[in-house]
């Protein structure tokens, strides 16, 4: 298997998990957790239907938060930036996350890395922060790929020399290397800083 073929895998299956972002982080039967677990790795994608000219009246406050206005600004109409939609809604951002101690007694994980894109007012933080930004969390959807997820297994032992890792060092070794290749392949979201 080709790596553009592993990319496009990874890419179909992102597109199968997409769910709205209210029901991601929402309680209940196919919901929250039942949707995605809390210790999980892989990648993500954010997805929005608000239209950018919109989105470009938003602003951080510094730190390390995306910087909305400024990326749409200069960007916007640019050859290499990611066109995937569905329906209403388009990619506008991309990341990965992976479960590790941050310390004693926590956990990290993809999930919370998805919930941070929503919720995190730390400035020292790279997200989007859609509720302090007060922008509507239904206009947006997020979709991801599970490394934890069976599933993916066979699909990331096709990556090469990975026959003696264990999923968790399948991440730290490719997680990264993926997110940039599927950039490569299909685009860079607007919002995705680097």
């Amino acid at each position: 298997m080709t790596i553009r073929s592993i990319i496009e895998a990874i890419d179909k299956s992102q597109r199968d998990t997409l769910v709205s972002l209210t029901d991601f982080r929402g309680r209940g039967r196919g919901k929250g957790t039942e949707i995605l677990s809390s210790r999980s790795r892989g990648l993500y994608w954010l997805w929005c239907k608000t239209p950018l000219d919109q989105l470009k009246q938003t602003d951080h406050k510094g730190g390390a938060h995306v910087p909305i206005k400024k990326l749409l600004h200069n960007r916007n109409g640019l050859d290499h930036i990611c066109k995937i939609q569905d329906g209403e809604y388009r990619i506008l951002y991309n990341g990965m996350g992976g479960y590790s101690k941050c310390k004693k007694g926590s956990a990290y994980g993809l999930r919370g890395r998805i919930n941070q894109e929503v919720i995190s007012n730390n400035t020292k933080t790279g997200t989007i922060n859609i509720a302090g930004l007060k922008l509507d969390i239904n206009d947006w959807k997020v979709s991801f790929f599970d490394f934890d997820d069976a599933e993916n297994h066979q699909l990331l032992r096709e990556l090469p020399e990975t026959a003696k890792l264990d999923i968790g060092e399948i991440y730290k070794k490719y997680a990264n290397e993926l997110e940039m290749l599927w950039r490569m392949h299909y685009g860079t979201p607007i919002l995705c800083r680097y």
